[in-house]
């Protein structure tokens, strides 16, 4: 093709990307823990997002193969970065696990680091040209690996996470200099939806307690009788249904506001921004309490085996789509402009 390129480089960029999307899926959650059913749904997924990427009317044809030219410093940080993959790879790994435990808690942290690298690519496209690193990264990086090694005596997982937010500050400054993490700000403060919840926060909000008293005029709408006692509900004549931490809709509620907060940092509207993180809770709560209602009618139909299905995860998910649906929508919607008087 006349005027095309061959380019090397952001070719093997965008294989990169695809094998990522596709190990990505490959060890999510939501993908069954057969080794060769995962590796097929990963190949799928990598290949899909490689044969998008390289349409024929991609950008990708176009972009120049530029030669990959490292300086002294960047060395240097290249060589910090190894470091801390080394000295954070234990709290790494237990992130990940707590990402992956299952479709209650913490499932969206496996999501976070790739929003983090999508806003920080936009980031640094718009600093093209800009060629600087800073010393002064030295001081939260050492700060975040001195809390690493703390950690490893205290064994609490947090301080280390926290010494890793810190360390990625520090490794932007050596990178990019002061300009770009500037710049990055954004991406870097996200860092913070990668740490995984505690399950005891859930406990002190109320969140089994308040789902258990909106089940209640949802059944008696529909023409139910029920009574409850904290979390327990009696359904008459001899029917009872507990509403566990699993329905609690703690997952629900740290997923749709860690999707708030990722719409509201692109939104350019302040109206939009502030409907966003007020909404996110209140439309958890709302569809997590319309889906332990769904399940108590489901299992007083086909009896309490239907939890132990695949449907029960599947409401869960079925709960956060319907809550991202509405935050799709919120950040999309324009707020009519006051003409001038």
């Amino acid at each position: 093709m006349k005027g095309v390129v061959s380019p090397r480089g952001p070719i093997l960029r965008e294989l990169a990307l695809a094998a990522t999307a596709g190990v990505v899926f490959a060890v999510g959650p939501f993908t069954p823990n057969e080794v060769a059913t995962a590796a097929a749904a990963g190949l799928v997924v990598g290949g899909g997002v490689l044969a998008w990427r390289l349409r024929r009317e991609s950008p990708v044809w176009h972009e120049p193969d530029t030669p990959l030219r490292l300086s002294r410093d960047q060395l240097l940080a290249g060589a910090a970065l190894l470091l801390c993959l080394a000295a954070f790879a234990p709290t790494i790994q237990w992130m990940y696990l707590e990402w992956t435990r299952s479709v209650w808690f913490n499932d969206h942290g496996l999501f976070i680091p790739f929003v983090m690298a999508w806003f920080t690519q936009r980031e640094l496209r718009k600093q093209e040209g800009v060629t600087e690193s800073s010393a002064f990264g030295f001081a939260p990086l050492v700060a975040g690996l001195a809390l690493s090694v703390l950690d490893t005596n205290v064994e609490s997982r947090y301080l280390a996470s926290a010494g890793l937010l810190l360390a990625l500050s520090g490794l932007a400054l050596l990178f990019f200099g002061p300009r770009r993490t500037w710049a990055l700000r954004i991406p870097l403060a996200l860092g913070v939806l990668m740490i995984p919840v505690p399950y005891s926060v859930a406990a002190p909000l109320g969140l089994r307690t308040l789902t258990a008293s909106g089940v209640l005029p949802l059944l008696d709408l529909m023409g139910f009788s029920a009574i409850r006692e904290g979390t327990l509900i009696h359904m008459p004549p001899s029917q009872s249904f507990i509403v566990a931490d699993a329905c609690s809709g703690a997952n629900t509620l740290w997923a749709s506001m860690a999707v708030a907060i990722v719409l509201a940092v692109t939104s350019q509207s302040l109206g939009r921004r502030v409907a966003l993180l007020l909404s996110a809770p209140l439309l958890a709560i709302a569809a997590n309490t319309v889906r332990v209602t769904l399940l108590v009618l489901l299992t007083r139909r086909f009896g309490v085996n239907l939890l132990e299905t695949p449907v029960h995860e599947a409401t869960g998910v079925a709960t956060f789509v319907g809550v991202l649906v509405p935050l799709m929508m919120i950040a999309q919607f324009n707020l009519p402009k006051q003409s001038p008087p």
